[in-house]
């Protein structure tokens, strides 16, 4: 069994490969005394400049560091890289990579996805006539039927120059079932097998643990998980657990890796929030490339409810690999479809008869102002509109909920059912059935989407992005309300992207409809007059 780390190299997804110099000393130090075998030390990119040293690590730098003899070094290259128009450019190879005897590294991985095996081999080849042991990662191994999986196996089969076959479970949706039906399919090739887990189902360890049991010689991890979207298997814990294990206890010191984690990593994941959540679950039975989620997480344009949106989008596209502008599409772009009759505001609310509007939100002054509100609603008897569900003001005083998110959407349909409500939603943005839609009073006021545009029609409205707000103030515009109140629209904190994107939307909005009159009856951060209640 060997244990090989690869913190550098796939953490570096979350800090673009730039980890200081007394963190990775530490790091090789204390890892070179835990019982791991192999250290990954980072990728060799072929854009030497986009990313940070260990994104390309050179031979100059590799010499700077204190590397313990008792663990070999690997990189990795990602094998697209290197292949141009089909063909191998050995150029390139030969000036990244020096002969094996003039070096510490010992291993080179390959990542390879199925469609470039041919091109792998040939690089593994090269590589290995070099003096290196060649690892060959297959990427997205779930993706592959048995067919393609038994192509791989007899063509890695027969080729001396892959010393270590890896899986790796890039989509993160790897489990038992599958990963024994990848086992009897690869156990024939006479290699040791080897598995780069990831956690998006919290299974990365319980899978490494039974690879190993079914016979995979080499097992990956990451300190605190730290590794592209979900993260990886655990070191710490897969130390933990191997040291249960009689004979590889005395080789195992997991304590030494916790040293690293209180000193560096636990404030690293506390910056940059790697780990599994909700969003990486789904991502994982969507067959969603992970990084998808990683950059919404990191966009501080998404909301939860947008990139939960996302999701339900990226599912219908093929997401399986990472592609920035499939993301943009699916949040920015969405497919409108224009099919359902729209709706105009001035004609379905106009039978409220009320001359005034209050608008609504989720911010905390809502409670604070909740028996003042509700005596202002009974008061003056406004239209009553709801950005999304409302669970603080009771349902008896709300005419009408509004959004046009569909994450949001989705997330509250059975609430909206049971308030018996009627809701105004563009039902164009419905791609797919859901057994509560029948049960919804649901009022078309469309809506597409323009970056740096907000324009109000009779019927349907242009916004820059699918804020709920914005369009429900569409509605109440569009209704021609003179007087527009807000309540519970607290604001994000001045500093956010948040903030900043809505107060760019309020001066559009002031600039494109000049006399329209917009109070807020809760105290608010945003550009907007307020009044007392």
């Amino acid at each position: 069994m060997m244990l090989l780390d690869c913190t550098l190299r796939d953490g570096g997804y979350y800090n673009n490969w730039k980890f200081s110099k007394h963190i990775v000393d530490d790091y090789i130090s204390k890892i070179s005394k835990s019982g791991v075998n192999i250290v990954e030390l980072a990728f060799r990119f072929k854009n030497k400049n986009k990313y940070g040293e260990f994104g390309h690590l050179t031979e100059d730098k590799i010499k700077k560091l204190n590397l313990p003899k008792n663990l070999e070094y690997a990189l990795m290259i990602n094998c697209k890289e290197f292949i141009n128009k089909s063909e191998i450019d050995y150029n390139l190879l030969d000036k990244f990579f020096i002969t094996k005897n003039k070096t510490k590294i010992s291993i080179i991985r390959l990542a390879s996805n199925y469609s470039e095996l041919d091109q792998a081999l040939l690089i593994a080849k090269y590589l290995f006539s070099k003096g290196y042991k060649i690892f060959l990662n297959m990427m997205q191994i779930t993706t592959l039927d048995i067919n393609k999986l038994k192509i791989i196996s007899k063509k890695v089969k027969n080729t001396k120059y892959i010393k270590v076959f890896y899986i790796a479970d890039s989509l993160g949706d790897l489990d038992k079932k599958k990963l024994k039906s990848i086992y009897e399919i690869f156990s024939v090739i006479k290699k040791p097998l080897g598995i780069h887990a990831h956690d998006n189902l919290n299974q990365a360890l319980d899978n490494t643990l039974y690879a190993k049991k079914l016979g995979f010689k080499y097992l990956d991890c990451t300190v605190l998980g730290m590794g592209r979207g979900a993260g990886n298997t655990k070191t710490e814990e897969l130390l933990y657990e191997l040291k249960e294990i009689k004979k590889e206890k005395s080789k195992i010191n997991f304590e030494v890796v916790y040293k690293l984690i209180f000193l560096y990593f636990k404030k690293l994941k506390k910056k940059y929030e790697w780990g599994t959540n909700q969003f990486y679950f789904l991502s994982a039975k969507y067959q969603i490339h992970p990084t998808f989620v990683q950059n919404m997480i990191e966009d501080k344009r998404y909301l939860d409810e947008d990139i939960l949106s996302g999701l339900n989008l990226l599912k219908k596209f093929d997401s399986k690999k990472f592609d920035i502008n499939i993301i943009n599409s699916a949040i920015f772009d969405l497919p409108i479809k224009n099919i359902d009759k729209k709706s105009s505001p001035k004609i379905f609310l106009d039978k409220m008869s009320k001359k005034n509007v209050l608008i609504i939100g989720p911010g905390q002054n809502l409670q604070l102002y909740k028996k003042k509100i509700i005596k202002f609603i009974i008061k003056f008897k406004p239209l009553v509109l709801s950005i999304n569900y409302n669970h603080v003001i009771n349902k008896k005083y709300i005419d009408y909920f509004c959004s046009c998110n569909m994450g949001r959407f989705m997330m509250d349909i059975s609430d909206y059912v049971d308030s018996k409500k009627p809701l105004i939603f563009p039902k164009d943005l419905i791609i797919e059935k859901n057994q509560y839609l029948n049960k919804l009073n649901i009022y078309n006021f469309g809506v597409s989407f323009k970056k740096n545009q907000l324009v109000i029609k009779n019927d349907e409205c242009v916004l820059p992005d699918n804020l709920s707000f914005f369009y429900t103030l569409g509605v109440a515009i569009s209704a021609s309300y003179n007087n527009i109140f807000l309540a519970g629209l607290d604001g994000y904190t001045k500093d956010s992207f948040n903030f900043k994107n809505i107060q760019t939307q309020l001066k559009l909005l002031k600039k494109n409809y000049v006399n329209q009159k917009i109070i807020s009856l809760t105290p608010t951060n945003y550009s907007i007059k307020t009044k007392s209640l």
